[in-house]
């Protein structure tokens, strides 16, 4: 039988103390810091909603300006004086990927969101520690759909509450408008005119409006949702083509 003397066991002791008091403040911790998951406390819920109220209108908004510009958030250096990418220049075909496209939408998210909530200083009694916007985009058939992962750290009273998971849709038929788009532009590829025909068969067949402005010669199309209002406005994609 092993015997142990004093010094042994009150190094025992000191050791099965220290356990026991970080066990008792990791679970006061625990206790104290609510992961709140899909169920918003009232004491959390005018953050909760201002932080949606962002989301959602940062969402119209990067809609709304990936389509006035050709599908960028930072506009290509090719693109005309009033910022609209050209997707055919040279007999080239410059038209981005739908990732790319998808991509753009979310670094303006990213952006806009955070510059939205203004570091929360319009909430004084509550303590809001943030960490980084990060979005991600689908295009569904109606809609394009944003899941947003933005961790927020409420503190009020002796109570911290965690957030981090957001969603939204805008109701543009934008995935249908790029493979109209890309569509149209694989045709083009094979002549070095407009194909009238081919972009009046594209608008019937996906009920859009395609309309052409003459641009110093080139062109600039404005692909219409007629199905959907972002807002009460119209929806209108435009990209520009370069001819001969």
């Amino acid at each position: 039988m092993i015997k142990l003397n004093r010094g042994q066991i009150s190094i025992f002791v000191i050791i099965g103390i220290t356990i026991i008091a970080f066990i008792f403040i990791f679970l006061l911790f625990k206790i104290n810091v609510l992961d709140i998951g899909n169920t918003v406390p009232p004491e959390v819920k005018p953050i909760n909603d201002f932080v949606e109220n962002c989301i959602k209108k940062s969402a119209d908004d990067a809609v709304y300006y990936i389509g006035d510009s050709g599908g960028y958030y930072i506009v290509p250096k090719l693109a005309t004086e009033n910022k609209v990418a050209y997707y055919f220049y040279n007999k080239q075909n410059y038209m981005p990927s739908k990732e790319i496209v998808k991509n753009e939408l979310s670094e303006f998210m990213n952006d806009a969101i955070f510059l939205c909530t203004k570091n929360f200083v319009d909430f004084p009694d509550y303590e809001v520690k943030s960490s980084e916007v990060n979005t991600s985009v689908e295009f569904m058939n109606d809609s394009v759909y944003f899941k947003i992962k933005y961790p927020l750290s409420i503190k009020k009273a002796d109570k911290t509450y965690v957030i981090k998971d957001f969603e939204t849709s805008v109701k543009i038929r934008l995935g249908i408008i790029y493979d109209s788009i890309k569509k149209i532009m694989d045709m083009q590829m094979k002549s070095s005119d407009v194909c009238l025909d081919c972009i009046a068969d594209t608008a019937i067949e996906n009920n859009l409006y395609i309309n052409m402005m003459d641009y110093h010669g080139d062109v600039i199309f404005g692909v219409y949702d007629l199905e959907n209002d972002l807002n009460g406005e119209e929806y209108v994609f435009y990209f520009a083509n370069q001819y001969d």
